[in-house]
């Protein structure tokens, strides 16, 4: 069989059957081929009529199978796209093939038809009718001209790791995919789609149409999404084009990362320590648990498959951390009870137990007071530390209030301030307003003090939370209870008054029950005589009654005493309230 292309004719009993030169093709463009029966000395057999298989050494041209030669002769449209091959410059060179598909009768006989091959032609790139094009080549693959389902290229795209460059090629091609190495496209820029890596931009030059980004230059991503891969993509006088994506896998693990609840990851984004810094923790409830994660991150903070052994921390100096634990295929998540009220509360993951790793923390975290649970009322010398509740860990013996808090002497008749605090079970001050009475009563009261008018009838509206009982308001003691007097060697008992909650009402509807009553009201608070102000006389069988002004602060019948016979008389000094005074007068 023959094989004409266009720019060659038929040319029976010559050597080649044929005469002239094959035009030269673009690619993509249809071209007429004829297909001729022939004799040996190529004159055309005319009463045959076989089916024939038409292809050429494209793999991406036209192939036809089967065609019908009627008569011997036959014209059939080819289309070639491969105009590309190794040691040719900017062109391909084919072949047509023609195979007989028989046998086929002929005077009655079986014949098999030799094989017809064209001449040899060349295709070069179509850069008339399509425009040039941007041709990425990443890891793995390789340029495939002509193939135009994938492409122009061959291999799946290999995985990258975060972090570590990798060779990236740019070509110049025509719609098809063929290199065509004389274009004049000026300078190309390589960029890449991760986010956290949109710094990365490299402008170069082509030589030959093509240029390989490697070494300082190359490309690298840095974020592993579960969602998306990253691309590479060409910038320049032609239009953007975009590589395959990439797979990515983490880098070695390196740190931690712990997210509270309403933080969102961004791997990638060192800056920000892996996180989107727009997204914020939720408020918590002081007392409240609420679930932290923790992940063993490579340098990017992308999540890797590591299982340190995580310890967590807060700024919290109150609450009840939980116990250590390996992580479960680089990610677990712990409980966490912050009990301090905060606008920024900080929840840490350590690397006590995982030497050589990074530990992180999280962004603040608000976190609100809970419930109104109780009353406190504090006195002058009392320092109350929120958060400091009675299960806090640490030296505790009072809840509430600093560790050194200790009540100042106060001098009878002397108005002594007094804090009234709403609070919840941590101690945490809760802007609500109750109304409190108080009252210094039984044993461990002052008998004779002087309260604010109404502290224990009406009692006082708190605001925000708080009341501070001061100026005309201040709680007045006027009987004398230090425990030792050693200028006059005398014990008395008590050491100190306190004050308690007597009732607790809402009066603005607030949704609460009754606050837990207050079994350990005030701290003792130690009151001592005023200055000497008169002295006290008493006789047989009278005894004093410190801090009562009737009666001349005494108690007691005066014994019948006989004439002549001596009886003992004492004289102190006393202060207004008739309470023993420190210092004796040194003359009466």
């Amino acid at each position: 069989m023959q094989v004409l292309l266009p720019g060659e004719t038929a040319k029976p009993n010559t050597a080649s059957g044929k005469e002239g030169t094959p035009t030269q093709n673009r690619a993509g463009v249809p071209f007429i081929i004829t297909v001729n029966v022939t004799d040996v000395l190529w004159n055309i057999v005319g009463d045959i009529s076989p089916n024939v298989r038409v292809e050429s050494t494209d793999q991406y041209g036209t192939v036809i199978d089967p065609l019908n030669v009627p008569d011997g002769t036959v014209t059939q449209q080819m289309t070639l796209y491969n105009a590309e091959m190794a040691g040719f410059l900017g062109k391909a060179t084919h072949y047509i093939n023609v195979y007989h598909l028989g046998p086929t009768i002929y005077n009655g006989q079986p014949v098999w038809l030799s094989t017809g091959t064209s001449s040899s032609f060349d295709v070069i790139p179509d850069t008339v009718n399509y425009s040039l094009q941007y041709h990425i080549i990443v890891p793995n693959q390789v340029p495939d001209p002509g193939n135009i389902s994938n492409e122009g290229k061959k291999y799946e795209v290999s995985v990258q790791t975060a972090g570590v460059k990798f060779p990236v090629t740019v070509r110049v091609t025509d719609n098809y995919y063929n290199l065509w190495p004389y274009a004049s496209v000026g300078l190309v820029t390589l960029r890449v789609t991760d986010p956290n890596n949109s710094g990365y931009s490299v402008t170069s030059g082509l030589t030959q149409g093509q240029k390989v980004w490697s070494g300082a230059e190359a490309p690298f991503l840095v974020s592993v999404s579960t969602w998306q891969n990253w691309k590479v993509y060409a910038t320049g006088l032609l239009a953007t084009k975009y590589s395959n994506e990439i797979p990515l896998v983490p880098n070695i693990p390196k740190q931690l990362q712990v997210l509270a609840p309403g933080e969102v990851t961004n791997p990638g984004n060192k800056t920000n320590r892996g996180r989107d810094i727009t997204k914020k923790p939720a408020n918590q409830v002081a007392g409240v648990g609420f679930t932290v994660t923790v992940n063993a991150c490579d340098e990017y903070y992308n999540v890797t498959s590591a299982t340190p052994i995580v310890k967590i921390v807060t700024d919290d100096l109150y609450d009840i951390e939980p116990s250590t634990k390996a992580l479960l295929n680089g990610t677990t998540t712990f409980t966490v009870q912050l009990v301090t009220r905060s606008t920024s509360s900080i929840v840490r993951a350590t690397t006590d137990y995982a030497p050589g790793w990074l530990q992180d923390w999280t962004q603040g975290i608000f976190v609100s007071t809970n419930t109104p649970y109780r009353i406190q009322v504090l006195v002058p010398g009392e320092i109350p530390v929120e958060g400091k509740w009675e299960n806090a860990p640490g030296p505790n013996t009072q809840p509430g209030k600093t560790e050194n808090s200790s009540p100042i002497t106060q001098t009878a008749g002397v108005g002594v301030e007094i804090t009234i605090r709403c609070v919840d079970r941590y101690y945490n001050l809760v802007p609500e307003n109750p109304v409190v009475k108080l009252i210094s009563d039984g044993a461990e009261g002052d008998p004779y003090d002087v309260p604010p008018a109404g502290i224990d009838t009406i009692g006082k509206q708190l605001v925000n939370g708080q009341y501070i009982l001061t100026g005309s308001e201040k709680w007045v003691f006027v009987t004398r209870n230090r425990a030792t007097d050693t200028l006059i060697n005398e014990t008395y008992p008590g050491g100190g008054w306190r004050i308690r909650v007597l009732e607790t009402a809402w009066t603005e509807s607030e949704p609460y029950g009754n606050l837990v009553p207050n079994s350990a009201p005030t701290a003792k608070i130690p009151i001592e005589p005023g200055v000497s102000y008169r002295p006290q006389i008493l006789v047989p069988d009278e005894r004093p009654v410190w801090g009562s002004i009737s009666n001349s602060g005494k108690t007691g019948s005066v014994l019948e005493q006989t004439a002549g016979v001596p009886f003992e008389v004492s004289v102190y000094p006393v202060d207004y309230y008739f309470n023993r005074a420190i210092k004796k007068s040194a003359r009466m």
